[in-house]
C-alpha cells in the first residue's frame, strides 16, 4: 500500500513540474515575439542607423573626410600580380625527349629489309620467272611484298624505288646506310617547331626523358634540328659514306632517311603550364597595413584606384558589425519605452 502511494505521489509531482515548466515557457513566448517585432520596427523606423560607409567609384569626388576606424590589411593586387608574373616567367619550358624513337625506327628498317632480303634469296634459289611488264609496273609476286614492306616501315614507297630495292636484293648496305643517317639525326635531336624553341634562347629549356622522367636543363638550343633542317642534314650526313654509291641509289637512301624523320623532342605544354601555375600560387599576397585613424579619403579629392581599394577593404570588415550594433542599439532604445 505504501509503495503504491509513494508512486502515486511521484507522478503528481512530475505533472506539477511539467505544468509549471509549460507556463514559464509560454510566458517567454510573448517576450520573444516582442523582441523580434522591436528589431524589425527599429530597422524600418531608423534605416539610417544601419547604412554603411558611403560607397564611391573611381573618379568620384569625396563628399567628406573618411578615416580608418580600425587597423586592417589590404592586398596590393597589382604588386602581387607583378610578382606572380615574374615567378611564372622564370619557369623553364618543358620539352619531352623520346630516346627510344630512333631505336624503334632503326629496328623496323632492319627487320623489313632482312625479311625481304630473305625472300629475294629464296626466289633466286627457286628461279621464279619474271613476266614482261609495262614501265612502272611490279611483278605479281612483288606487289604483295611491297604492301608488307610498306606496312613494316610505316611509309609508302613508289614502284620505281621498290624495283631498285628488288634489283639490289634489299642489300644490307642500303639498310645500314639509312639507319646510320637516322641514328645521327636523332642523336642530335629533332624538334617539332624550331622557331618556337628559339624563343627560349637566353633562358633555356627543361629536357625531360620520356619513360624515366629524368630532366636536364639545356641552354644551347640552336643545336637541335627543325624538320626541314633535318631533311637537309640527312643528305649532308650521308655524303661521306655514300660518295662511292651510284647517284640513283644514293638518292634512294637519302629519300628513305628523310621519310623517317619525325620529332623526338616535343613541347610539353601541359606540364609547363602546371609548373607555371604552381610557381604563381607559391607567391604570397603582398599586404600593407592601414592604421586606425589613418586618412583614407579627403573631402574634395577624386577617388583613386588605391583609395578605392582601401575603402572597400574597410567596408568589407565593418559593414555587418556596424549594422548589427546600430540595430541592437535602436532596438534597446525602443524596448526601454515599452
Amino acid at each position: 500500500m505504501k509503495t503504491n502511494r509513494n508512486h502515486h505521489n511521484i507522478n503528481i509531482d512530475q505533472k506539477k513540474k511539467s505544468f509549471i515548466s509549460l507556463i514559464k515557457t509560454r510566458k517567454l513566448v510573448p517576450w520573444g515575439i516582442l523582441i523580434c517585432i522591436t528589431i524589425i520596427y527599429a530597422i524600418i523606423l531608423y534605416p539610417h542607423l544601419v547604412v554603411p560607409i558611403k560607397s564611391y567609384t573611381l573618379g568620384d569626388v569625396v563628399k567628406k573626410d573618411i578615416k580608418a576606424t580600425r587597423d586592417f590589411f589590404i592586398e596590393d593586387k597589382e604588386a602581387t600580380g607583378i610578382k606572380q608574373r615574374q615567378a611564372t616567367s622564370k619557369v623553364l619550358t618543358v620539352y619531352d625527349h623520346d630516346l627510344n624513337l630512333a631505336s624503334k625506327l632503326i629496328q623496323n628498317v632492319n627487320r623489313a629489309f632482312a625479311d625481304l632480303r630473305q625472300m629475294s634469296q629464296s626466289e633466286k634459289e627457286n628461279q621464279i620467272e619474271n613476266l614482261p611488264l609495262k614501265p612502272g609496273e611490279l611483278q605479281p609476286q612483288n606487289r604483295t611484298k611491297k604492301r608488307d614492306f610498306e606496312k613494316k616501315l610505316g611509309i609508302t614507297i613508289s614502284n620505281g624505288a621498290f624495283t631498285i630495292l628488288v634489283k639490289e636484293s634489299f642489300s644490307e648496305n642500303i639498310s645500314n646506310s639509312i639507319t646510320l643517317i637516322l641514328s645521327k639525326l636523332f642523336e642530335n635531336g629533332v624538334v617539332t617547331n624550331k622557331e618556337i624553341l628559339l624563343r627560349e634562347i637566353g633562358k633555356g629549356i627543361v629536357l625531360r626523358t620520356v619513360g624515366t622522367g629524368a630532366e636536364r636543363t639545356v641552354h644551347s638550343l640552336k643545336q637541335f634540328y627543325g624538320h626541314d633542317q633535318a631533311k637537309t642534314m640527312a643528305r649532308i650526313i650521308g655524303q661521306p659514306f655514300l660518295k662511292n654509291v651510284n647517284y640513283v641509289l644514293r638518292n634512294l637512301i637519302v629519300d628513305f632517311s628523310q621519310r623517317f624523320i619525325q620529332p623526338n623532342i616535343t613541347l610539353n605544354r601541359n606540364e609547363t603550364e602546371i609548373r607555371e601555375r604552381r610557381a604563381s600560387e607559391e607567391i604570397k599576397p603582398i599586404l600593407y597595413k592601414i592604421k586606425a585613424g589613418e586618412m583614407l579619403l579627403r573631402e574634395g579629392e577624386r577617388v583613386t584606384k588605391t583609395q578605392l581599394l582601401k575603402l572597400k577593404a574597410l567596408q568589407a570588415g565593418t559593414k555587418w558589425k556596424k549594422a548589427l550594433a546600430s540595430t541592437m542599439g535602436a532596438a534597446t532604445l525602443i524596448l526601454s519605452f515599452l
